[in-house]
């Protein structure tokens, strides 16, 4: 049998550490934000999609507008930053439903956050408490729903990229356009799940493994 020396043993560990560390800090260097869709520009304008029935113009009619994006990198929502305007002529505060949906058949299905706001003049930011993971190439939708009968309308843009635009009715999503203006919107996202120890704590953590091996190593030096 041949015998394998403590050094031996001692190298070993620290060529695994090294490896260790080799293999996590690629991953490191491309953790972080990302935008997946951003329809910020120029050429919002006084263009709105109507939220609810209470802005003048939209007769009355129930709307609730949702728009498709895809994401182009596999992220955790973080936030969504969105232009909504409060109604015309509702007479009161209204409440807007936002809502994130997944695709089913080519129209928005399953909700996977939801944020309640009032409409005000500018840019809102919602901040996601669930952190759902968006997968690269896999199709979204946005929409906003009118909530105590105040409604709103959401901006869009006439100077970016078109996309699929749906509508509810009469209680059923119907598609609008397959090449709408987009609202005026954008989805936030990271990497690295924001509930999960951040890649710095897990760099720190290999350093201090590093550490401990070292101190090891020097104690059995020290006491042969």
């Amino acid at each position: 049998m041949t015998k394998v020396s403590s050094h031996s043993h001692r190298l070993a560990g620290w060529q695994r550490v090294a490896a260790a560390l080799f293999l996590l800090g690629p991953g490191l260097a491309f953790c972080g934000p990302v935008t997946l869709f951003n329809d910020f520009g120029f050429g919002i304008g006084n263009n709105a999609y109507c939220i609810g029935g209470n802005n003048a113009g939209c007769a009355g009619l129930p709307y609730q507008p949702a728009f498709a994006f895809t994401p182009g990198t596999t992220a955790y929502l973080t936030q969504i930053e969105l232009s909504l305007y409060p109604a015309e002529d509702s007479g009161q505060e209204g409440s807007v439903i936002v809502s994130l949906m997944t695709n089913s058949g080519g129209l928005p299905g399953t909700v996977l956050e939801q944020w309640a706001t009032t409409p005000g003049y500018g840019t809102l930011t919602l901040d996601s408490l669930a952190n759902p993971l968006l997968t690269d190439g896999t199709q979204y939708w946005l929409g906003a729903a009118d909530s105590l009968g105040g409604g709103g309308a959401i901006g869009w843009n006439t100077s970016q990229d078109l996309g699929s635009y749906a509508d509810m009715e009469t209680g059923s999503w119907v598609l609008g356009s397959s090449s709408a203006q987009m609202g005026y919107f954008e989805v936030d996202a990271n990497t690295v799940n924001p509930q999960a120890p951040e890649p710095a704590s897990l760099l720190t953590f290999s350093i201090g493994l590093v550490g401990l091996i070292a101190a090891r190593a020097v104690k059995r030096r020290s006491h042969p």
